[in-house]
């Protein structure tokens, strides 16, 4: 099982191999297929960047290890050094990408993926019917549709459940959607309330110097429209990198921030905690085995040590919920860093949607670690970067065109709608303010669609998952007349759970037969069925 590479690898290459060199992971009768071998959770090694410097400093390059588990290859290591946005190496990256007309799974600041796959032999998609969906450069196909009898099959060469059980499940959702959607023309049940595409802008406010950049965002009513609300999370103590730095919010103290998240929650948008309390040092320090390294209140009485990193989750908490007057029920991790001890907590909290570094790119989900699903009651949102980037600060840093920015979030509004799902963005106020033409251009553009796109809070949407996975639903065919009834129940409400029948299966419009729904039929693709109520509902079509 070699290692598929992405078609950049100035930016991914093992130490003392060329480019394409295969690298085959051990088989054994416990692991016929050699998975395990691969550890895809290579985002809990990754930093991010957050809310620029705000000590005078400059961005700089970041060496980052990156362990792919066992595999291996006599004199070679299977540990990789990859330097991120370093100007040698990504200048090599964007000249590649411009002469490289293949796409390639993408990380964020990661650059191009490697995945484990196996051998394939001999050319595909030479036939009749064959249809290539993705092959690596290097080691052939991917993906791809071969026609067999009457029917059809859809092949993935790639460990589609491995990777979910490990934080990569974009892949093995983006197929199964494929399958079912494109190949099947399958009815669903919409994860979007109502059926609406949509967003979720997530705000993380750091430190201190955050403060006059969302008061200028705030004039520019960048948060006032009640149709575009966001998750704002803020990191609360009075410390941003080390303890005594005096470079964070001090929102116990601190009336002029009180008032922005009291504001914030008044106008509708989720207000939450950005992680511990010092939001450097807790991101850079914080692990699956120090959550309570000592038993005194550190964070509060320490200025020099700081170890008992859930009492800063504890305080950092405190201090949102009390500006607001309310529990605060969404959550994002500094530095992306979410240790196994801290979900559990905020499960346990009441928290039911978190910023997330996993699963990159995907729409929101639930916690696999390991193989397990963890936290059920709690829905993690995946960021969505732009190819290497996600934030303005590493949009400006790093030169990428304002233009391209632009361009981006304006598809990313396309593809919720198109593809009826939501993503997740994220940005800081700081990098937002000296390009808030941007942002203004995503929020009108965005207004501009109309009831046809929607803003998501991660709470919002988190509780309508939540609801949705309570919906028990049939479709029994008819023979004599070649229709399909369908029946859906909830234990509460079916209010806003929608399906979609795609109307290349379904050549009439779906006829109500029970219960309370709207029919719509504005969408080329799919007749829509939108529930307003009730417990029980029943059409056909």
């Amino acid at each position: 099982m070699p290692w598929t590479e992405g078609s950049t690898p100035t930016l991914l290459q093992a130490a003392g191999t060329d480019a394409g060199t295969a690298l085959y992971l051990p088989v054994s009768p416990l692991d016929p297929g050699g998975a395990r071998g691969f550890d895809v959770q290579q985002y809990s090694l990754q930093r991010y960047y957050s809310g620029g410097p705000r000590d005078g400093s400059q961005l700089g390059t970041r060496q980052v290890q990156v362990d792919y588990g066992r595999a291996f290859r006599a004199g070679t290591s299977a540990t990789r050094t990859l330097a991120v946005a370093e100007p040698a190496s990504l200048d090599a990256a964007v000249a590649a990408m411009a002469d490289d007309p293949l796409h390639v799974w993408h990380g964020y600041l990661l650059g191009p993926l490697v995945y484990p796959s196996y051998v394939t032999q001999g050319e595909f998609g030479q036939l009749p019917g064959q249809q290539v969906l993705a092959t690596s450069p290097q080691f052939g196909l991917v993906a791809g549709v071969n026609p067999v009898g009457r029917g059809r099959v859809l092949f993935v060469n790639l460990p589609l459940t491995y990777l979910k059980g490990r934080t990569d499940g974009l892949m093995m959702h983006g197929f199964l959607r494929y399958f079912a959607h494109e190949m099947l023309g399958l009815a669903h049940l919409s994860a979007m309330p109502g059926g609406v595409g949509g967003l979720s802008y997530n705000w993380h406010l750091d430190a201190k110097a955050a403060q006059a950049p969302t008061q200028d965002l705030v004039k520019l009513n960048v948060f006032g429209d009640p149709r575009a609300l966001f998750s704002i999370d803020m990191t609360a103590g009075p410390d941003t990198i080390v303890p005594g730095d005096k470079l964070g919010w001090n929102l116990p103290k601190n009336k002029i921030a009180q008032q922005l998240l009291v504001n914030f929650a008044r106008t509708g948008h989720a207000v939450g905690s950005h992680g511990g309390w010092i939001h450097d040092y807790y991101g850079k320090r914080v692990t699956e085995d120090n959550a309570l390294q000592n038993t005194g209140r550190a964070c509060v009485n320490s200025v020099l040590r700081i170890d008992n990193y859930l009492q800063c989750l504890v305080l950092n908490r405190q201090a949102v919920d009390g500006a607001i007057k309310k529990p605060s029920r969404s959550y994002s991790a500094p530095e992306g860093n979410n240790p196994l001890w801290a979900m559990d907590w905020l499960e346990q909290q009441g928290v039911v949607g978190t910023y997330f570094a996993g699963h990159t790119g995907l729409g929101a989900t639930r916690q696999w670690r390991d193989g397990q699903l963890r936290n059920p009651k709690v829905w993690v949102f995946p960021v969505t970067p732009q190819g290497l980037y996600a934030t303005f600060e590493e949009f400006q840093a790093y030169g990428v065109p304002k233009a391209d920015v632009q361009a981006w979030y304006r598809e990313l509004v396309d593809f919720g709608m198109a593809y009826n799902t939501s993503r997740l963005v994220y940005a800081h106020p700081p990098g937002a303010a000296p390009w808030s033409d941007v942002l203004l251009d995503l929020l009108a553009y965005a207004k501009a669609q109309g009831p046809r796109f929607a803003w998501y809070t991660m709470p919002q949407l988190a509780d309508f998952l939540s609801e949705r996975l309570q919906v028990q639903w049939t479709q029994t065919p008819d023979a004599a007349s070649g229709l399909t009834v369908f029946e859906a129940r909830h234990p509460q409400s079916l209010a806003q759970m929608t399906w979609r029948l795609p109307r290349d299966r379904y050549a009439n419009a779906p006829v109500l037969l029970q219960g309370s729904a709207s029919i719509d039929s504005s969408d080329e693709r799919y007749w829509t069925v939108r529930a307003s109520g009730g417990t029980l509902l029943r059409f056909q079509a």
